[in-house]
């Protein structure tokens, strides 16, 4: 009996220490990206989870405040932005790839973006708390568009890509 209970202690301080061996390398991030801009008389923009049209030329807010929170920013002194169209992305955890794929509320209503060109325009990165990472990128995007059955146009966009990441090691204050 005090055999099989010495193994079950070595066993359980075994496994206890492979679990603090492996939170070492353990790292917690936050990933978060989107872009807007005008697509003919009205403007899109868009975040890891949804794609918005909305009408008329006013910009719909701030990029880094639909990127993180997916809300419009209430401008002064403008009326709230009427939304035309939405869009649920069909797969949120590819970043900015080449071909970005939106589906509408029916299956046939679909929105494409197939990206011709990019320019990094801003790059900022630094340490936060003495413990984690932000990267904040800036880029100006040409995109073919293709709406539902409307004819393709190509579309500059202004997009933004966040990471916020922590390394293991690193204790925070």
């Amino acid at each position: 009996m005090k055999r099989h209970r010495r193994l079950s202690n070595w066993a359980g301080a075994t496994v206890a220490c492979a679990l603090m061996l492996a939170t070492d390398a353990a790292s917690a991030a936050v990933w978060e990206w989107g872009c807007k801009g005008a697509l003919g008389s009205k403007q899109i923009i868009f975040n890891r989870d949804r794609l918005v049209v909305i009408s008329g030329k006013a910009s719909p807010g701030k990029l880094d405040d639909f990127v993180h929170g997916g809300q419009f920013t209430a401008q002064a002194g403008h009326s709230a932005p009427a939304i035309v169209a939405m869009y649920q992305r069909d797969e949120s955890n590819d970043g900015l790839v080449t071909t970005l794929r939106f589906t509408g509320e029916g299956a046939d209503r679909k929105f494409i973006l197939t990206e011709l060109s990019s320019r990094r325009i801003g790059h900022s990165a630094r340490l936060i708390a003495h413990c984690r990472d932000e990267t904040i990128d800036r880029f100006r995007k040409n995109y073919r568009a293709e709406r539902d059955q409307e004819p393709a146009r190509t579309v500059t966009l202004v997009c933004m890509e966040y990471q916020l990441s922590t390394k293991g090691g690193r204790t925070c204050r």
